[in-house]
């Protein structure tokens, strides 16, 4: 099984965000921009939405998600949708 990197699934995400017409976060003033946030340390990637009161949304939950596992869910969701490349 191939090694799957943090900048893979960054980019797949960003194409993600383009394909479902979801903006990417600008400032953290960018209220509904979503990213993806990062952290070794407690398990890797999670996806993040800004809200109005200035806290964060979290759409796929709050467990954190390894390279691997992020990148199938952002392919199956692009699956899904009928937009994999």
């Amino acid at each position: 099984m191939e090694r799957i990197t943090k900048k893979q699934v960054e980019k797949l995400f960003q194409h993600f965000l383009k394909v479902t017409g979801r903006k990417p976060l600008a400032s953290f003033n960018d209220v509904g921009g979503y990213f993806l946030e990062y952290n070794g340390i407690y398990g890797g990637f999670i996806i993040c939405q800004m809200m109005e009161n200035g806290g964060e949304a979290t759409p796929l939950g709050l467990g954190r998600k390894t390279s691997r596992e992020m990148w199938n869910c952002l392919h199956f969701a692009l699956n899904c949708i009928g937009e994999n490349r």
